[in-house]
């Protein structure tokens, strides 16, 4: 049997062990705040230095984190649990493992250690049940609560409190750089489905058409109240003028060809966007049976390309495009084709038998970090019906 001293240096041990284990995450915890608010992120320097971020030391740049709100609350309990359950509980099972074992090898078939043993590994088994079902319940409440999100079994929960900073208002200026700017070179991939933005305004399920603008005014050097223009900025123009609402697809001609978009003057762009193929808006009652559906021609595809080489970006629309990334598997898996709205920044084998293009779809990424799945950019121009195409670029470039 164990005696008061033993018993001392098994607690002694497990401390040393937990707090040996947390030490790294305690010191990064002080660093950065345990939760991401009223206070700086801190990251490695990077040149040139991102919007928003300014340079504090000659390896490490910072930038402001939103105030704290109520969901913060929620978001600090869920780091300090998440600290415990995934930090400090499993290398104190794995010890405790251990010394179960240790009872039964050092028994030399002394019934009462065996027992000892038993009531260890018993008791860890036990444990780590309650802690983990406790975890999943409260994970579950908070879901429940609309506070946290689930993210699927690699992840499981995670809440973002990042929307509170977003304000849903358009933007009081909207400008471009005085220098040209390559749009290809320095393309803006923004995915509708972002945590950041995704449930404002349903731009996660219907916002490609706000999101796919933004990548070409963004890609462009375009700002919006001083900032790299972003989707809920763009959506908020397109609210504000009627051409979306939040539960409906964008009339994108109408944007693509308004005054805000192609005019000169206060709060305007100044961007020229010529029709490439298809200029009609229908109803989306009417775009179900075909009848507008287009198969871009050669002299068409040529028109595309030479667009392309002169630095302009193409916003093309299908009414059967191919549901990639950020879908159902099961809508993946069968092929379902979705009304959508993509931006199109390269294509080659113009006079080949299968021309191919890069597109920039705003549903090809991850719902959890918003990252573009690169793998899926290129397709075969005949590989999905086309309803119309515009050529965007700054008149002043």
């Amino acid at each position: 049997m164990i005696g008061k001293r033993g018993t001392a240096l098994m607690i002694g041990i497990l401390l040393f062990t937990g707090l040996f284990v947390a030490l790294p995450n305690i010191v990064q915890a002080q660093e950065q705040g345990l939760v991401q608010c009223g206070g700086r992120t801190i990251a490695p320097l990077t040149t040139p230095i991102p919007d928003g971020w300014t340079k504090i030391s000659d390896t490490q740049m910072a930038k402001a984190q939103p105030a704290c709100d109520f969901c913060h609350l929620f978001a600090l309990l869920s780091t300090i649990l998440n600290f415990i359950f995934f930090t400090i509980v499993p290398p104190l099972a794995v010890v405790l493992i251990m010394i179960g074992g240790f009872f039964f090898f050092l028994s030399a078939g002394d019934p009462a250690k065996q027992q000892k043993g038993k009531d260890v590994l018993s008791a860890v088994v036990v444990g780590i049940i309650l802690t983990y079902g406790a975890w999943i319940f409260i994970n579950t409440l908070l879901a429940g609560m609309g506070v946290a999100e689930w993210t699927g079994l690699k992840s499981w929960w995670k809440i973002d409190c990042e929307l509170g900073e977003l304000q849903y208002t358009a933007p009081a200026s909207v400008e471009l750089p005085a220098s040209p700017i390559s749009a290809r070179e320095n393309f803006q991939y923004y995915c509708q489905a972002d945590p950041k933005w995704k449930d404002v305004c349903e731009l996660g399920a219907s916002g490609c058409g706000p999101t796919s603008l933004a990548m070409v005014l963004a890609s462009f050097g375009a700002r919006c109240d001083g900032q790299l223009c972003t989707p809920p900025q763009v959506d908020a123009i397109f609210l504000s003028k009627g051409w979306r609402t939040c539960d409906s697809g964008s009339n994108m001609t109408t944007a693509l060809t308004s005054d805000w978009l192609t005019k000169s003057g206060s709060g305007k762009l100044n961007f020229e966007s010529r029709p490439i193929l298809g200029v009609n808006y229908l109803p989306e009652k009417d775009l179900r049976d075909g009848s507008n559906w287009i198969t871009p021609t050669q002299a068409q595809i040529n028109l595309m390309k030479e667009y392309l080489d002169n630095g302009y970006l193409i916003i093309a629309s299908s009414q059967w495009y191919t549901c990639r990334g950020n879908c159902s598997q099961a809508r993946i898996d069968s092929g379902e084709g979705i009304n959508h709205i993509i931006v199109i920044d390269g294509i080659n084998n113009v006079s080949g038998s299968s021309p191919t293009i890069s597109v920039r779809d705003s549903n090809n990424c991850s719902s959890r970090d918003g990252k573009e799945i690169a793998g899926n950019r290129t397709q075969f121009i005949d590989s999905f019906p086309w309803y119309y195409a515009f050529a965007l670029k700054p008149r002043q470039h």
